[in-house]
C-alpha cells in the first residue's frame, strides 16, 4: 500500500471488544468541513475554563438559572447571585441541604428552589423557606403560565402552586401521571408543555384552561422510554429534551418522536458502569455546535454528545476522569459554569488554553487499519496540525504531539514526541518514522501544550510484507 490518507479524525466509539472498534476523542471534537475544504472531518480543541471569581463554599449543585437580570446557582447551602457584569457572585440565602442535586424554576416575580428536602423562595429581596403544609415533598420544580408545578417524591402524583404565588398549595390541587404506575422522578417545561419523567414512561402534559385543574394530558403524548437518571433531562435550542433513559440509552425527543442518539457503543459505554442514576446534564450552544454533557459521578466521566454533527467524545479534567464543570447557563454573552468540586465559577472560552491554570490533556486514539489480515509496515506517520501554534513565552514555545501505537489492540508502543511548530513555523511536519510492522495498526495522539491544536487530518506509509495468514 502506498502512502494513503487515513480515516483519523472522528469521536468516541468504544466497542465491547477493542479489536473491533476503541476510538476515543478527549478534549477533541469533530467537525464537518464545508465543500472544498482541505479535509472533510477536522478535530476542534474543546473549550478551556477562565476563572471568574470564588463563590459559596462549593460544590456548585445546580445548572443556572435567570431571574431579574442576573443569574444564580446553588454552591454547597448557599443561593449565588452572578451580578450582569458576572465579576462577583453573593450569597443570598441559605439551604437546609449541602449535598445532592437542586432544582430551581422561575416566574417573573418569584425564584423557587427545591433540594429533595424543603421548598425555598427568593424574591430579590427575601429569601425564605416555604411553610404551607401542603408544598409536596419534591426533588424537581417547574413554572409554566403562572403556575409552579412540583413532583410528589414517592408518588406519580404532581401538585401546582396557586396562579401567581408560589409561597401558596393546596394539597387538593394534584393530579396523576397515570400512562404507567410509576413515581414522577423528573419534571421538564418546554414552549407549553410539561413533560413528566418516570421509570418507565415520559407523559407530557398542557394548560387546558381547564377551570377545576389547569393541565392535562396531550394526546398521543406518551413516549416508551423512562428516565434513568432524574438530573439528566436537558432542552436545546430547538427545543428537544434529552435524557438518560432507563435503559440507559440517550434519547431525544418531541411529543410523539424519539431518537435514541446514544449508538451500540455508546450504550455499552454507559449500561456498563456501576451506577448511572446519579447522572447529571446540561446543554449549551458554541461555535454553531450544540452539546449534550453528561457527566456520570459516580463512574468518574463525562460523555459529551455533539447534537449538530452526530458524534460523542470525552471531556475531562487533568489526572481525573470526569470534566469539572458542574452546571451552566449563558449569561450575558458568557458561557458560565461552577466546579463540581469546590466554590470556583469559570467561563467555558474558546481562546482560553487551560483548565484555570491547568493542563488540558487532548486525546485521539483512530481507527484500526488492517487489509485482510496481510502484514503491513509503516514506514512514516504524519499528523497534519494546524502549524505555527505555539506561544510567545512560556509552556507551549515548542508544541509537542505524543505519538504511541499498537499492533493488536492491547500492547502499545512507548510514547514518542513530536514538535508541531513553533510561532510562525507554518511548515513543520509533525513526523513519525519506522513504527514498526503487524497485521493492524492503530494510532493515539496526545497533545498537552496550551496551544489551539486543530487536527486536519492523518497520512501513513503503509507497505505489504507478505501474504495474508490462513
Amino acid at each position: 500500500m502506498p502512502r494513503i490518507e487515513i480515516p483519523f479524525n472522528g469521536g468516541t466509539t468504544e466497542s465491547e471488544s477493542v479489536v473491533i472498534s476503541n476510538q476515543r476523542s478527549v478534549n477533541w471534537y469533530p467537525t464537518a468541513e464545508g465543500l472544498g475544504a482541505k479535509t472533510k472531518l477536522s478535530l476542534r480543541p474543546t473549550p478551556g475554563m477562565k476563572k471568574l471569581f470564588n463563590a459559596g463554599l462549593g460544590p456548585v449543585r445546580s445548572k443556572g438559572i435567570k431571574f431579574n437580570g442576573k443569574a444564580y446557582f446553588i454552591s454547597n447551602n448557599k443561593l449565588i447571585e452572578i451580578d450582569s457584569g458576572i465579576t462577583s457572585g453573593t450569597e443570598v440565602g441559605t439551604l437546609n441541604t449541602s449535598s445532592g442535586r437542586c432544582v430551581m424554576a422561575a416566574s417573573p416575580t418569584e425564584l423557587l428552589i427545591v433540594d429533595g428536602t424543603d421548598g425555598y423562595r427568593w424574591d430579590g429581596g427575601t429569601f425564605s423557606t416555604i411553610s404551607d403544609p401542603d408544598f409536596p415533598a419534591a426533588t424537581h420544580i417547574a413554572w409554566l403560565d403562572f403556575y409552579f408545578i412540583a413532583n410528589n417524591s414517592g408518588s406519580g402524583k404532581f401538585n401546582i402552586s396557586n396562579l401567581n404565588d408560589g409561597t401558596a398549595w393546596d394539597a387538593l390541587d394534584f393530579a396523576t401521571v397515570e400512562s404507567s404506575p410509576d413515581d414522577i422522578l423528573a419534571i421538564h417545561t418546554t414552549l407549553n408543555e410539561i413533560w413528566f419523567f418516570g421509570d418507565d414512561t415520559v407523559e407530557v402534559y398542557y394548560n387546558s384552561g381547564n377551570n377545576l385543574f389547569a393541565f392535562d394530558p396531550i394526546p398521543h403524548g406518551i413516549l416508551a422510554f423512562g428516565i434513568g437518571a432524574a438530573f439528566s433531562v436537558a432542552e436545546n435550542e430547538a427545543g428537544e429534551v434529552t435524557w438518560l433513559a432507563s435503559t440507559n440509552d440517550v434519547v431525544k425527543a418531541r411529543v410523539g418522536s424519539f431518537t435514541i442518539v446514544s449508538d451500540t457503543d455508546m450504550g455499552w459505554n454507559i449500561d456498563s458502569q456501576a451506577k448511572t442514576d446519579d447522572a447529571y446534564a446540561w446543554t449549551y450552544t458554541q461555535a454553531a455546535h450544540t452539546f449534550y454533557v453528561l457527566t456520570l459521578p459516580t463512574a468518574d466521566k463525562t460523555l459529551v454528545y455533539d447534537m449538530r454533527e452526530n458524534f460523542w467524545h470525552d471531556r475531562k479534567g487533568f489526572e481525573i476522569g470526569r470534566h469539572r464543570a458542574s452546571g451552566h447557563i449563558y449569561f450575558n454573552g458568557k458561557h458560565v459554569v461552577g466546579d463540581y468540586a469546590n466554590s470556583k465559577f469559570y467561563e467555558l472560552d474558546l481562546d482560553t488554553r487551560t483548565d484555570d491554570g491547568t493542563t488540558i490533556e487532548r486525546i485521539r486514539r483512530g481507527v484500526i487499519i488492517s487489509k485482510d489480515r496481510i502484514n503491513l509496515e509503516c514506514s512514516r506517520f504524519e499528523i497534519a496540525f494546524e502549524p505555527g501554534v505555539g506561544t510567545v513565552t512560556g509552556q507551549g514555545v515548542d508544541p509537542q504531539a505524543m505519538l504511541r501505537y499498537t499492533h493488536n489492540g492491547f500492547e502499545w508502543s512507548s510514547e514518542i514526541w513530536r514538535p508541531i511548530g513553533k510561532i510562525g513555523e507554518y511548515n513543520n511536519r509533525t513526523v513519525w518514522d519506522g513504527l514498526g510492522s503487524g497485521e493492524q495498526f492503530q494510532f493515539e495522539v496526545k497533545v498537552t501544550d496550551p496551544v489551539k491544536p486543530v487536527l486536519v487530518g492523518a497520512y501513513a506509509d503503509l507497505h505489504q510484507i507478505g501474504r495474508a495468514h490462513v
